[in-house]
């Protein structure tokens, strides 16, 4: 009873910390916050808030995301939590919220979110030290370090191919 459906109208951006989660009163109070915002038009914003919290609601997490929230905020333990991948680094969530991108160091996987099934994987391009997604989600971009320099890859999310790696001049 304590949410002022006015106020989130009146807002751009609903934020929910997902620690919140815990409390059953909590919990309902979100949901009932997040059907304001939707109602309304508003963007709905989460955060992870931490990797044991993410791992006690997974599934309920899992479908919020899927679901109802446009703005996720997860530090690297919080989203290998989310998606229960254990040896990953660099991840990264699309613009359109389907797809989740991480390096397991000798590979690049691409899941879709709503399944969890792999929907790509980018062999040989090195030590990732960063995934991208391009605003439209159609496409990822890759910095590797790749046999003794930093390159670039592109990747066609439609089609999975890569492009040849692209060289990166080191400053000094």
């Amino acid at each position: 009873n304590d949410i002022d459906e006015a106020a989130i109208a009146a807002a751009a951006v609903l934020y929910i910390e997902g620690y919140l989660w815990d409390e059953p009163t909590a919990k309902a109070a979100i949901e009932k916050a997040i059907a304001a915002a939707k109602a309304a038009g508003r963007k709905v914003a989460f955060t992870l808030s931490d990797p044991f919290c993410v791992e006690r609601w997974r599934s309920e997490f899992r479908d919020l995301v899927d679901t109802k929230i446009d703005i996720l905020f997860a530090n690297e333990a919080e989203a290998k939590a989310l998606f229960a991948i254990e040896n990953a680094s660099q991840p990264t969530v699309s613009p359109t919220g389907k797809y989740l991108g991480y390096s397991d160091g000798q590979a690049v996987y691409l899941v879709d979110v709503a399944t969890g099934q792999v929907a790509g994987r980018v062999a040989d391009v090195g030590d990732v030290n960063a995934v991208a997604f391009h605003p439209s989600g159609t496409r990822v971009a890759l910095l590797s370090a790749h046999k003794g320099a930093y390159y670039l890859f592109a990747v066609d999310m439609n089609s999975g191919k890569a492009s040849p790696p692209f060289p990166v001049p080191v400053l000094s």
